[in-house]
């Protein structure tokens, strides 16, 4: 049995404006990453969500077909909420500063 490697991380770089976040569902950013898109978009960076799903599987009592365009409306809404430009197609919202 071979023993893990554990590689130490390297620092975020900081010579960069715009970058994607890239997830599968609606909420993911908010619960993985949200502290660190917000000092993002606080340092004026841009960073685009890509939503590989709109979660239409997310919520067990609600059909798939009235269960993601909830979660689309609520992904966006978060956003319009932080004050983020929102929205270039059903799977992506753009969060800036």
């Amino acid at each position: 049995m071979t023993e893990p490697t554990n590689a130490r991380l390297q620092p975020m770089p900081e010579d960069w404006q715009r970058g994607p976040a890239v997830v599968a569902h609606p909420d993911d950013l908010e619960y993985g990453c949200s502290a660190a898109v917000a000092a993002w978009t606080d340092a004026d960076r841009e960073v685009a969500y890509v939503l590989a799903t709109r979660g239409e599987a997310g919520i067990d009592t609600l059909d798939p077909a009235v269960c993601g365009p909830l979660r689309e409306r609520e992904q966006r809404g978060q956003c319009g909420r932080r004050g983020w430009v929102s929205a270039r197609s059903s799977s992506s919202t753009t969060a800036t500063g």
